[in-house]
């Protein structure tokens, strides 16, 4: 975890943008990956998106974490869009830390059905669910068992992403990358 102040997470930026210039001009550059806490959570998003802002090109994306009990998810996403110069906007990371498999699910079919069809903002552009799988434990955030079947969770998504007996629209193929499950 980053635990530095915002204007020392606005120098990291503005470092990989110098970098970025030097080795892949083309590249995208995403930030700040901020989760609510802390004592002024929003007063902290708002003034490193701030400081971040002379580094951000329009192709840069601007993301965020979110987890249950940490605010209302749309309010989080209007906040980081409200400071975006048009700059898409993701939740790159999300999920629920349970045992309990039905909460999970609930939660995570809150997320996904708020993207698909709740989203505050066009900006809102993709999801990461965090996290695929645990070695150590069951009772986590990850939506494999340590045992390698899958979780309810998985499976919903698994369905939705392929299109197959899902009550909703379907938001995208599904990747897993390092652990994380990218909608696109």
């Amino acid at each position: 975890f980053f635990m530095g102040s915002d204007a020392d997470y606005a120098t990291l930026f503005s470092l990989a943008d110098v970098a970025r210039r030097l080795a892949n001009p083309a590249a995208r550059l995403a930030g700040p990956e901020l989760s609510a806490g802390g004592i002024d959570p929003r007063g902290y998003l708002d003034s490193v998106v701030t400081r971040m802002q002379p580094s951000l090109r329009f192709s840069d994306v601007l993301t965020i974490h979110w987890y249950p009990g940490q605010g209302t998810l749309t309010d989080w996403i209007s906040a980081l869009a409200a400071k975006s110069r048009g700059q898409e906007v993701w939740l790159t990371e999300t999920g629920a830390n349970t045992c309990d498999d039905s909460e999970q699910r609930s939660w995570i079919d809150y997320v996904l059905n708020t993207f698909d069809h709740g989203s505050p903002t066009v900006r809102w552009t993709r999801t990461f669910i965090y996290y695929l799988w645990d070695a150590e434990t069951d009772c986590a955030a990850n939506i494999v068992r340590m045992d390698g079947t899958n979780r309810p969770a998985f499976s919903d998504y698994r369905n939705r992403t392929t299109k197959q007996f899902s009550p909703v629209r379907p938001i995208g193929v599904i990747c897993v990358v390092y652990g994380w499950i990218v909608f696109p």
